[in-house]
């Protein structure tokens, strides 16, 4: 029995999905998967135009969290490269950009919590506390000021909330 071109274009993306690095095949073919279910639960064709990404933009982003939606579409996008080459026209069309902006603006009043820095009245307080002359207590201080003076402001000792706490 012969397939229909939609399916041989679906089994084509999926083995498409197996050929790229082992580390982004899952990502990249979790991110297809959930463009095809979305195109075979509306029954459209899978061709990626404008307006069938910004139709998956407004679905997706009433089911995961609108931040994630562009890197789903940069996996479906580099999955699906070999079989439409405007498909990354078809992401950056206007269309695309102000229906991101647009979702993102509707559902992006996503609260950030973050620490207060650290002041020097932070680490005169170290330094009452710490100042044992015990080798660990002089290497925990040692790190702190280096950090503090040096590498704080590069973001290297910086460490996100857990979500929700």
């Amino acid at each position: 029995m012969a397939w229909t071109l939609e399916w041989l274009i679906h089994e084509q993306a999926i083995a498409l999905s197996h050929s790229i690095k082992s580390s982004s095949t899952l990502t990249y073919n979790s991110h297809l998967q959930s463009y095809l279910t979305f195109c075979k639960l509306h029954n459209w064709h899978i061709e990626l135009t404008p307006e069938t990404l910004s139709f998956y933009v407004v679905f997706m982003c009433h089911h995961i969290n609108t931040w994630s939606v562009s890197m789903y579409l940069s996996g479906i996008c580099n999955t699906l490269e070999p079989h439409f080459q405007d498909i990354w026209k078809a992401w950056l069309h206007p269309i695309m950009t102000w229906m991101l902006s647009g979702m993102m603006k509707m559902q992006g009043n996503i609260s950030f919590n973050h620490k207060c820095a650290l002041t020097s009245a932070d680490v005169e307080l170290l330094f009452y506390h710490y100042d044992t002359g015990q080798h660990d207590d002089t290497l925990f201080l040692t790190i702190t000021l280096t950090g503090f003076h040096a590498l704080l402001h590069l973001g290297e000792m910086t460490q996100p909330d857990l979500k929700g706490k």
